[in-house]
């Protein structure tokens, strides 16, 4: 069941309109033990992170998508029945609209891949009565809660009061509406266009930033999936065992199969793409319904500004250039500006706001300052080095 989406919409009359969508969760889905001390800071940082996410979002597309685009823009945030009211109000606040999702779907999608997957639901020591059961840690591993939150992603393609849907991240924040704007136009002027994702080392879909056609037809092939199961040698709802149409040759044994890349590859390319896999279409076709594939994908930062130390942790320094500490200071900064700028004192959003102003913005400000100080550092070593270099040669 849907239970309705709840805010108001930018939408208006006579103008094709997106939503852009974020399914949120809570990363501790045991209500009793969501204050543990040792899970309670990234309980908080990822708090920060969806509100972030919200606020950064419903500041810039009415800027970007204003009267004068040719497309309005939603920012919609799913969610299942664990996320408090008081965040999806604060959310709500900023300008954005909440879609709840009832845990019927989760039970459907637990009992379908548990009837499925025998061998492993008594590895797991799961039965159908575990179904049954709060979704929450004390009564499933993370890894199969994890798997079944993926599939409540493909709700969005129900949302069919919007021409589109765009669905990212949390973590991701949509640096530049160029890309977005150039791909509602190839949807948007080519019916037959179903979906428009990424593909890569052997995933037929990325489970992150996809476009789609909202379209109850694929609701419909989504939920009976989810209620037949997954299985690893015949994929979802036995589609088939032919490896032909997956590159590399690995069948249904991709990453993510049983998750929400095995289910946008089944319902969008073997069922709505007249069996074409999304590396084939490297050009729009428009004479039968069809899939594109974009390798860069949806312009975004892909980074958390709420994390401790984004720009200097030495886990992530070999893939952080000096370039990426700038994306990190400039959307740091810009967030920093907006906590400071919005209007959070409103009447039962104070305790939020508190958070937000204590919690979330002394992180977002020394993180800034630290990816500043990082570059600083980075560009005096390079003037010194050249400055070696260029004593050792005899040039100035």
């Amino acid at each position: 069941k849907y239970n309705g989406l709840t805010g108001t919409s930018n939408c208006v009359s006579g103008k094709q309109c997106a939503a852009l969508v974020v399914y949120m969760r809570t990363n501790d889905q045991d209500k009793t033990q969501i204050f543990r001390e040792d899970s309670k800071e990234y309980l908080q940082r990822s708090t920060c992170g969806t509100l972030a996410n919200a606020m950064y979002h419903t500041h810039q597309f009415p800027q970007e998508f204003g009267s004068k685009w040719r497309y309005g823009i939603d920012v919609v945030f799913m969610h299942d029945e664990n996320i408090p009211e008081r965040h999806l109000n604060v959310i709500r606040s900023f300008g954005a609209r909440t879609l709840a999702l009832s845990d019927d779907i989760k039970r459907m999608s637990c009992r379908g891949y548990l009837k499925s997957n025998f061998e492993k639901a008594q590895k797991l020591g799961l039965t159908q009565e575990s179904c049954k059961k709060p979704f929450s840690e004390k009564f499933f591993p993370g890894e199969f809660l994890s798997m079944i939150e993926s599939h409540l992603k493909l709700a969005a393609v129900g949302l069919a009061d919007y021409d589109a849907v765009v669905h990212i991240e949390p973590t991701t924040f949509v640096r530049s509406t160029k890309k977005l704007l150039w791909k509602l136009d190839v949807l948007f002027g080519h019916p037959a266009i179903e979906f428009i994702g990424e593909t890569a080392d052997g995933r037929p879909h990325s489970h992150s930033s996809w476009i789609a056609r909202p379209s109850l037809q694929a609701v419909q092939i989504w939920l009976e999936d989810l209620e037949a199961g997954f299985n690893p040698q015949h994929g979802w709802s036995n589609a088939t065992s032919d490896t032909s149409l997956l590159s590399h040759n690995v069948g249904w044994g991709f990453q993510g199969s049983d998750g929400v890349r095995g289910l946008l590859y089944h319902v969008f390319t073997l069922k709505l793409g007249a069996g074409k896999h999304p590396a084939a279409a490297k050009r729009i076709h428009t004479d039968s319904k069809d899939i594109i594939t974009e390798a860069n994908g949806i312009e975004a930062y892909g980074i958390r500004p709420w994390d401790l130390n984004p720009c200097g942790d030495k886990l992530r320094a070999k893939d952080m250039g000096y370039d990426d500490r700038m994306k990190v200071r400039r959307l740091t900064s810009l967030l920093a500006e907006l906590l400071v700028m919005s209007d959070l004192k409103r009447e039962s959003l104070d305790d939020e706001s508190d958070f937000l102003v204590s919690y979330c913005l002394p992180i977002i400000k020394r993180n800034e300052d630290h990816c500043i100080q990082v570059n600083q550092q980075i560009d005096l070593a390079r003037k010194a080095h050249i400055g070696a270099w260029a004593n050792k040669n005899g040039e100035k």
